[in-house]
């Protein structure tokens, strides 16, 4: 299965596509009301769509594909694995579909497009003459995220962090990143002030940055070993991407360490502030890509090959046990 997804041939594509198909069909069939993130969130495209549940599912699922797709294409340019690879594509859609509460509704869908595009950015800093513009951009795109998603505005952490690993600091390389996640709370405030909301939205935006340390995990059987088995792949890729990076040349050595950083600042920001295990699916993108740049690297992977396939079947039964739930209620 891994060395089968680390090559880009057209039917590789195809069956990925497929394996997302097969995995969120389900959501079409399942008729459950909209359960609003527990983590307050100042805006969510998907409460409007949610009358629509058809055009929520296209929505969400072909979102998913895009930024899959993305993803991959992002580290492959970057060497994280080769470029003609769909391993990261296929451990992406895997990620985002662990959990089958809210999945469709799941906000982190539409953050993860724009963190991508952020994290594109910052992946680009060494082959650019002026860094500025690129802290910028991914400061501003960040800002962007986090309006779907608010404690992701802690990710200012995380871009003071890359200007640091790129050696670019200056006052205005640490400077910049405050102005440009602000920028969109400067119009969304902007907008509630001429709404006349804009003292109650500060009350929500001061629930959603207190820190809940709350402890989640899953409730469901399947879910459980499904989580654990993620839980495994990330912390083995972490260690091992961590103990080979004097192996990388300095860019893609910087890259891995930038990644890293990300998935732990991901985690720490999950540990404080996540109510809703849907919401874990924010580490999907840094996870996939360590994930993928291990596991297509490796020689050994018949045990890795075996409990990736487990993953791709209980990821499967855990989409449809809904469905059955919903047969069985209705006889």
């Amino acid at each position: 299965m891994i060395k089968f997804f680390s090559t880009g041939y057209f039917d590789r594509y195809i069956l990925v596509l497929v394996i997302a198909l097969v995995i969120w069909v389900p959501g079409l069939f399942i008729s459950a009301e909209y359960i609003r993130p527990a983590v307050p969130s100042s805006l969510n495209i998907a409460i409007l769509l949610n009358e629509f549940s058809g055009l929520l599912w296209v929505t969400a699922f072909l979102l998913l594909l895009l930024t899959a797709f993305v993803v991959n294409k992002a580290a492959a340019e970057s060497g994280f694995v080769s470029k003609l690879s769909t391993l990261i594509m296929l451990f992406y859609i895997l990620l985002m579909s662990v959990f089958t509460d809210n999945m469709i509704n799941n906000p982190i869908i539409i953050c993860n497009f724009i963190l991508i595009l952020a994290i594109i950015s910052l992946l680009n800093i060494p082959n650019k003459n002026n860094s500025i513009p690129a802290v910028f951009n991914a400061s501003f795109l960040i800002g962007l995220a986090s309006l779907f998603y608010s404690p992701l505005i802690f990710l200012v952490v995380f871009v003071w962090n890359v200007v640091l690993i790129h050696r670019v600091a200056t006052w205005r390389t640490f400077v910049i990143p405050l102005i440009g996640i602000s920028l969109p709370y400067a119009f969304l405030a902007t907008w509630y002030f001429y709404t006349g909301v804009l003292l109650m939205m500060m009350d929500s935006y001061k629930e959603a940055f207190s820190p809940g340390f709350n402890l989640i995990y899953p409730e469901k059987f399947v879910e459980m070993l499904i989580f654990g088995i993620v839980a495994l792949l990330i912390i083995v890729s972490v260690f091992r991407v961590i103990s080979k990076l004097n192996e990388k040349n300095i860019n893609l050595r910087r890259n891995m360490i930038l990644i890293t950083n990300l998935i732990v600042v991901l985690l720490v920001i999950q540990i404080l502030f996540a109510e809703s295990l849907i919401l874990v699916t924010v580490l999907a993108i840094p996870a996939s890509i360590l994930m993928g740049s291990w596991l297509g690297s490796i020689i050994r992977q018949k045990w890795w090959n075996l409990l990736m396939s487990i993953l791709l079947v209980l990821i499967v039964i855990n989409s449809y046990i809904p469905v059955f739930n919903n047969l069985l209620m209705s006889i």
